[in-house]
């Protein structure tokens, strides 16, 4: 019976994963990508590399319907749109590859397509203009297998979730397959000068077994016999020691997972209901169903049908070693605990605390380091060119104020606030100064100019464009960039909408708008799509080539952000997401009520280049425009002079203020400090007519701990203070 159970499951999942390729299928070919069928790793069709139109979704369909094949491909170069894909032979290799581009500053393609072959990745991106075939860009060991591979015209890659022969799956581990990183040409070539830049022995490090801990068979838990006592650690010792150097909270954020307010951990795709628990602040237990990490090697099933891993065994899993053995000899090297025994008295020597480890994602996977030795021969030494810069060849440069003091050109800046504080409608202003040339709030005066709007959350006819006219800015001088055109494969355009991964086409745009002085981008966060904006490395990822590009051009870019939900913090911790937003702009403004008088304010926070300048004074006042005949009805700022509420006291205002219950209590306080019961069916009938429920009511004398009386049986409730409170000892003073 088990077994007739057994062979039933495996039947189902089998027709899942056909399924599967068949939706991954349709997707690939509707985005213009020529799909091809594989058995084995294989192209089933015989002629798949010759011309032709591509294959429709109704031949996939027959493909599927017909058997004879567990995977599919993308056959590479024009006839899918310019796609091309960096075959890396291992986990290693990849991971040399991401560092020297970090080291040379070259950023990885994004948005980050990753598909997990059996041992190595795939890295897809688009470049029409690379009209080459296949390229070994990385020779390999005797065997002749290249360590990278450049697939392009005439070529194929297979694609997730495709079977792998050595029993696996082909895995997309980030992005979109349908959805590719667009390269120019230079980047194109930039990337594949590193692959061939790359020394064999630091792409491939070499696991020799007698230079670190023998695995063999290796356990989770039972250590490993050494043969004669010859080195210097077991595998139990080497994962004991990354176990105490090492918090499993810590890398659960670093893989992206967030707690959530219930003490659970949340899934990097941000889904609430996956409740990942800690035990004993060195264990978690995943029991998302949508968790790829729950099929790992690694780990240990738990009861309540999830996997329970320590600190190494989620390290492990996120850096997707394939075998015990692997990851043993990669925590063994790094925390320098390989290797044999010394010959000093008293036995091994203390090994070195593991240096951080990023786990994020596969690119900024650990690198396995090893020693090599020096090259004999100095004239064998690769020559280069220095990256350095001298000061003395820098001619110095004064800097530019798109606002006075406020917004610098060449440079990043925000505006944040709660929502409701009319943030965007503050950009709206500034950008109507520059198209008009006008003058400021504060009474300096603006350059005229272009301004380019990116905006996620407002409508542009019925929203965006009535609010700039209100304030009298010049409807010819703004633009808005809600989508960007690509062309495919037909030479026919489509649209999609824009990212901060696309920023070379807001690059383009710039270039057709020389006068351009402002860029908007509303919210920043609705352009961050993949990223998590909770990681200042992410952050930084996406802010700093957007920071380069607003330097090329001289132009200011405002980012619109929301706030946190932090309470007792400065105003400069009150950006939502990673304080990576707050450090990488270099000027920054908070709107918010002012406690201190009637309206808003928009207060300096932060200033890298100039000091703090004053608050201003707004409100958000409804107003109408006129066009074509019509009346629309919108809103504008206006702007009442300067204020002398500090952005720090907004941020602790707005913290102090009492939520319902805490007016209940107060009123109960009140009415009750005599000590006397009173009747609660008066205390609620007193209440209602102060605007306070009577669930609040109820809520507030659980928080104040009320002797409950009754007169008699069923006879009237009564409330009572046990404790007399003066209005001195309110919880508001």
């Amino acid at each position: 019976m088990i077994q007739n159970e057994e062979q039933g499951n495996v039947a189902v999942a089998v027709e899942d994963t056909t399924a599967i390729l068949l939706r991954e299928g349709e997707r690939l070919a509707a985005a213009g990508k020529r799909v091809i069928p594989c058995q084995k790793k294989k192209p089933t069709l015989p002629h798949w590399n010759q011309e032709g139109p591509n294959p429709s979704i109704e031949d996939i369909k027959r493909w599927m319907d017909g058997g004879g094949f567990d995977g599919i491909g993308v056959v590479q170069g024009s006839v899918s749109g310019g796609e091309h894909t960096l075959d890396f032979e291992s986990i290693a290799i990849f991971n040399s590859f991401t560092l020297e581009a970090e080291r040379l500053d070259i950023p990885i393609p994004q948005p980050l397509c990753l598909v997990k072959t059996g041992k190595g990745y795939h890295l897809p991106f688009i470049c029409q203009d690379l009209k080459v075939g296949f390229r070994p860009l990385l020779a390999g060991d005797a065997d002749g297998k290249p360590l990278i591979e450049l697939l392009g015209e005439k070529c194929y890659a297979v694609r997730a979730p495709s079977a792998h022969p050595s029993g696996n799956n082909y895995r997309l581990l980030n992005g979109d397959q349908s959805n590719l990183p667009i390269l120019s040409l230079d980047q194109a070539n930039r990337l594949i000068d590193i692959c061939r830049s790359l020394d064999k022995r630091k792409a491939k490090p070499k696991a020799e077994p007698k230079e670190c801990t023998p695995v063999v068979k290796l356990q989770p838990i039972k250590p490993i016999n050494i043969k004669d006592s010859e080195y210097r650690y077991t595998a139990q010792d080497v994962r004991d020691s990354f176990n105490s150097q090492h918090r499993i909270e810590d890398l659960l954020r670093s893989a992206g997972y967030s707690q959530h307010k219930s003490g659970h951990w949340n899934h990097p795709s941000g889904s609430g209901a996956d409740h990942n628990t800690i035990s004993n602040g060195t264990h978690v237990t995943l029991l998302g169903s949508k968790d790829r990490n729950l099929s790992s090697i690694f780990g240990t099933s738990s009861s309540s049908g999830g996997k329970t891993f320590d600190c190494f065994d989620f390290w492990a899993t996120v850096n997707n070693f394939s075998s015990q053995k692997e990851a043993i000899i990669a925590a063994s090297k790094m925390m320098d605990m390989g290797g044999r025994k010394t010959d000093i008295a008293g036995g091994p020597s203390i090994p070195i605390p593991a240096k951080d480890i990023p786990i994020a994602s596969p690119a900024v996977a650990v690198e396995s380091k090893t020693k090599t030795k020096p090259e004999a021969n100095s004239n064998n030494k690769k020559k280069r060119k220095s990256d350095l810069i001298c000061f003395n060849t820098v001619e110095m440069v004064a800097i530019e104020w798109l606002w006075s003091d406020r917004i610098p050109r060449g440079n990043i800046s925000m505006i944040y606030g709660e929502g409701g504080n009319a943030k965007s409608q503050i950009a709206l202003s500034i950008a109507s100064t520059i198209t008009t040339g006008g003058v400021f709030p504060d009474g300096t005066a603006s350059t005229m100019g272009d301004v380019i709007v990116v905006s996620g959350e407002d409508t542009l006819a019925s929203t965006i464009i009535p609010r700039f006219v209100s304030t009298g800015g010049d409807t010819s001088r703004i633009f808005a960039l809600p989508m960007i055109t690509l062309y495919g494969e037909d030479g026919k355009p489509f649209q999609k909408a824009f990212s901060l991964s696309d920023l070379p086409h807001l690059e383009d745009e710039l270039i057709d708008t020389p006068e351009a002085k402002l860029v908007i981008i509303d919210p920043v966060a609705a352009f961050m799509s993949g990223v998590d904006t909770h990681r200042d490395s992410d952050v930084r990822q996406i802010l700093t080539p957007l920071q380069q590009l607003a330097e090329k051009y001289n132009v200011a870019i405002l980012l619109i952000a929301h706030c946190n939900k932090a309470k007792g913090v400065k105003a400069s911790s009150r950006v939502s997401g990673s304080a990576g937003f707050i450090n990488a702009v270099r000027s920054a403004f908070l709107a918010a009520p002012d406690p201190n008088g009637d309206g808003n304010i928009l207060a300096h926070v932060k200033s890298n280049l100039s000091k703090i300048q004053s608050t201003l004074n707004y409100q958000s006042v409804e107003t109408y425009v006129s066009s074509n005949g019509k009346q629309f009805k919108t809103s504008k700022v206006e702007w009442l002079g300067e204020s002398d509420t500090t952005a720090d006291e907004a941020i602790a205002a707005a913290d102090q203020v009492a939520t319902p219950c805490d007016e209940a209590v107060e009123f109960l306080q009140l009415i009750l400090k005599d000590g006397e019961p009173r009747n609660v069916k008066d205390i609620l009938k007193s209440a209602n007519l102060k605007g306070i429920s009577q669930a609040t009511m109820y809520r507030a004398a659980d928080k104040l701990k009320l002797e409950k009386q009754r007169d008699g049986y069923q006879g009237a409730a009564r409330w009572r203070m046990e404790k007399v409170i003066t209005s001195q000892q309110s919880i508001f003073h």
